[in-house]
């Protein structure tokens, strides 16, 4: 403030200050990022592929000084698939002069918490979402939140759903790999009890009609990230909790692969623990999913799983096996068997008497 008007000073600082003119430094877009890679390609003589280029951007989120430090490794000699992982350890370089200060100087406060939590997100997490993760009130969750986003730790975001917030991929790996593993559990499990609220009003709707899912539109990455971490940790009680708001979105948005990858391990595991009901639930989904599918291999698959669900239909109620059956004659009817259709038709009507 003492300079004399002709001078010009620019202060730069990681911590949100209030000056007479801020410029907010942010991660560079895809194609600026592109651009900036080319350049310090060239100017450290060295070459690497599209693909490379393409890593480098996903790895760092478009973060000027991590590209540098990463073409710089590849300078000395390493290759991208080596360099990439190195930049989030703990002693790299990068860390050391970008993260770790600050990330340290926030241990045992309620941000690093909410920052703990945040990463469990892959990409937007809402605060409510983060308040239950972390187990904070909301008004803790709130002015960490905006603590924060002073280290520009993470960035708000405003969706149909309202705020949200997430951090750069460099940012949430480095937090991942210092955050212990039993602490990691804890939160996940929380993390998964959160999305099975979430989503518990899906179940109670007519997973064949048609219903409003943008909500899950914007978190479905964040969804997928539950199942697989509930089907690769055997939490076979919360996928099935998940599955049951999820029949009906992934059926309308046509989630094939999905479908039958997770209701696959769901029968498996299920037969495994001689479960009736889910198992006869998972050969029913499959068939449905494999029947409108409509090859000649995904009708003979779904024949086999309907046969296999008809022949322990007595687990269940007179509802569920109309739906067996008329979802029998269905697939028949796909097939052009119109001679088996009716009988199935029969059989269901039967159902109601």
């Amino acid at each position: 403030f003492e300079l004399p008007t002709s001078v010009i000073a620019i202060v730069t600082s990681r911590t949100h200050i209030t000056l007479d003119a801020v410029i907010p430094l942010t991660a560079l877009s895809k194609p600026e990022s592109t651009a900036f890679i080319a350049h310090q390609v060239s100017l450290k003589v060295i070459a690497i592929t599209p693909q490379a280029t393409e890593q480098l951007y996903q790895h760092t989120g478009g973060v000027p000084a991590a590209m540098v430090y990463a073409l710089g490794q590849v300078a000395a000699g390493y290759n991208i698939p080596q360099v990439l992982p190195r930049i989030t350890l703990q002693a790299s370089d990068y860390c050391k002069y970008y993260l770790k200060g600050t990330v340290d100087s926030l241990a045992d406060r309620p941000a690093h918490r909410v920052l703990n939590a945040l990463a469990l997100f892959s990409s937007v997490a809402y605060a409510t979402a983060i308040s239950e993760v972390a187990e904070l009130t909301e008004s803790d969750v709130s002015e960490s939140l905006a603590q924060l986003q002073q280290f520009a730790f993470i960035h708000p975001t405003t969706t149909q759903n309202g705020l949200s917030f997430s951090m750069l991929p460099l940012t949430r790996e480095y937090i991942l790999s210092q955050l212990p593993a039993n602490k990691e559990q804890s939160a996940r499990i929380r993390w998964s009890r959160w999305y099975q609220h979430w989503l518990a009003s899906y179940r109670k709707l007519n997973w064949r009609e048609w219903h409003d899912y943008s909500p899950i539109d914007d978190c479905w990455e964040h969804v997928q990230s539950v199942v697989e971490w509930c089907i690769a940790t055997d939490r076979y009680q919360d996928f099935g909790e998940l599955w049951q708001g999820l029949r009906g979105y992934t059926h309308l948005r046509g989630y094939w692969h999905e479908r039958l990858t997770w209701l696959e391990w769901w029968l498996k595991v299920a037969q495994q623990k001689q479960d009736a009901l889910c198992t006869i639930q998972a050969l029913r989904d499959l068939s449905w999913s494999l029947t409108l599918m409509g090859g000649p291999e995904q009708f003979a698959q779904a024949k086999r799983y309907l046969d296999q669900a008809w022949d322990q239909r007595h687990h269940t109620g007179f509802a569920f096996q109309q739906d067996l059956a008329t979802e029998i004659a269905v697939l028949y009817l796909f097939q052009n068997h119109c001679t088996q259709v009716r009988p199935w038709l029969t059989t269901a009507h039967k159902q109601l008497a």
